[in-house]
C-alpha cells in the first residue's frame, strides 16, 4: 500500500466512530466528560522520539545535479518571491555549489527550522478503531481501570472547522523517503503519519489541526457516541462518571468491558441506554 493510498486518507475510510483511551485518576483526563474539552497536543509531547522528528530521507538516485537543481529553484520560488529569475538561478547555483541538500549538517539545519515554523505548530488528536483492544486498555487507562471514549467523528468534524485533516497511521519498519519534490501537505503528513511498526497494535488515527497545538476545542455532548468501563474499573467510580454521563451526555450509551469466559479476549457490554 502507497503512502498516497494510506497517509493521504479517502474520507470515506473513516469510521464514523472513533475512540480514545483515559485514565479516571488523571484530572486531565476527566476534563472530556466533566468540562467537555478536547486537548491537542503537540508531537514533542507525545512518547515516540520519532514523532515530527522522523529523519529526511532521500533516495541517493534522485539526487542528480538536475533535480537538486529543480529542487533549489522551486524553493527559491516560493521563499524569495521578489527576486528576478536571474538572482534565483544564481542563488540556486550558489547552493548547489556548497552541497546544500546533498549535505546532511545542512538537512538537519533546515529540518529543525521547518519542525519549529510548522510541525510544533500543529495540534494532534490520537484516537483509534477499536474500544476492546487488551493493550490500549493496559497502556493508556491506567491498566483496565480507566475508561474509553467514543467520538462521533462527523460531529467532531463540525466542531473543528477549517484547517484540519484525519488520518490513519502508517506502520514501516524503516523510515520513509522523501521526494524530492513532494507537495508540503504529503511531506508534512508523512512526517506525522509514519510510526515505527511496533506501534502497529495502536491502530491510530489522528486529527490533525494547523496552528492549534496545545489548545483546546470545546465539544457539545452530541460528539460522544459512547463511553466504556475497563474490566478493573472500581464500583465507585463506575458510579461517579454514570450520573456524570446521564448529567452532562444523557444521550451518550455506557458499556463496560469483561472478561471473555472462554478465550483471552474482553466483551463489551451494553449497561446504560436513555
Amino acid at each position: 500500500m502507497s503512502y498516497n493510498d494510506t497517509v493521504i486518507n479517502d474520507p470515506s475510510s473513516i469510521p464514523d466512530v472513533l475512540y480514545k483511551y483515559r485514565d479516571w485518576e488523571n484530572d486531565h483526563h476527566k476534563r472530556i466528560l466533566t468540562e467537555f474539552e478536547l486537548y491537542f497536543p503537540s508531537v514533542d509531547q507525545f512518547n515516540d522520539p520519532f514523532d515530527g522528528s522522523i529523519p529526511i530521507r532521500y533516495r541517493k538516485g534522485d539526487l542528480t545535479p538536475s533535480n537538486v537543481f529543480q529542487k533549489l529553484y522551486k524553493t527559491a520560488k516560493e521563499n524569495f518571491p521578489d527576486l528576478t529569475e536571474m538572482e534565483i538561478h544564481e542563488k540556486c547555483f550558489e547552493s548547489q555549489n556548497i552541497g546544500y541538500i546533498i549535505d546532511e549538517n545542512h538537512m538537519e539545519k533546515v529540518y529543525k527550522e521547518y519542525q519549529i515554523k510548522k510541525i510544533k505548530k500543529i495540534g494532534i488528536f490520537s484516537l483509534t478503531n477499536s474500544c476492546n483492544n487488551h493493550l490500549m486498555w493496559s497502556h493508556y487507562s491506567n491498566s483496565h481501570k480507566g475508561f474509553c471514549i467514543g467520538f462521533k467523528i462527523p460531529e467532531l468534524k463540525n466542531l473543528i472547522g477549517k484547517d484540519w485533516g484525519i488520518f490513519s497511521l502508517y506502520y514501516e519498519k524503516e523510515l520513509p523517503y522523501i521526494e524530492l519534490n513532494e507537495d508540503y501537505m504529503v511531506f508534512t503528513k508523512k512526517l506525522l503519519c509514519t510510526k515505527s511498526d511496533v506501534w502497529e497494535y495502536e491502530l491510530e488515527y489522528r486529527i490533525i489541526r494547523y496552528d492549534f497545538t496545545r489548545k483546546i476545542l470545546k465539544i457539545t455532548p452530541e460528539a460522544v457516541s459512547e463511553v466504556i468501563f475497563g474490566v478493573m474499573m472500581e464500583y465507585d467510580t463506575k458510579m461517579e462518571i454514570l450520573e456524570l454521563i446521564k448529567s452532562n451526555f444523557p444521550e451518550t450509551k455506557v458499556f463496560e468491558a469483561k472478561r471473555n469466559k472462554d478465550f483471552f479476549k474482553l466483551d463489551i457490554g451494553l449497561i446504560y441506554e436513555l
